[in-house]
């Protein structure tokens, strides 16, 4: 599997975090960035900033999965997203 690196910054460091290159590549296209460009890396690794803007105070473990996680929502539809989080609260019902 390839990676993508990207530095993001949290409110007192950097760290880096790795994200796959076709999930990398599909936002990139989403941001309307040629993928594999410095351009598309720049708004790829702005959107992923975004993605903690609520926690800039966390720390950088286990940030890579949850960036993951937090970009896959983002790149598919609100319906299947919306169906997807129903899913998971009824699996924790349970």
């Amino acid at each position: 599997m390839r990676t993508v690196r990207y530095h993001i910054q949290l409110s007192k460091h950097r760290t880096t975090v790795s994200v796959d290159k076709i999930v990398s590549d599909l936002l990139a296209i989403k941001l309307k960035e040629e993928p594999g460009t410095p351009e598309a890396h720049q708004a790829v690794r702005k959107r992923l900033e975004e993605f903690i803007a609520h926690d800039r105070d966390r720390s950088g473990e286990q940030l890579s999965q949850y960036i993951t996680e937090r970009a896959i929502m983002d790149l598919v539809d609100k319906r299947l997203s919306d169906q997807y989080v129903d899913y998971l609260i009824d699996e924790e019902e349970i």
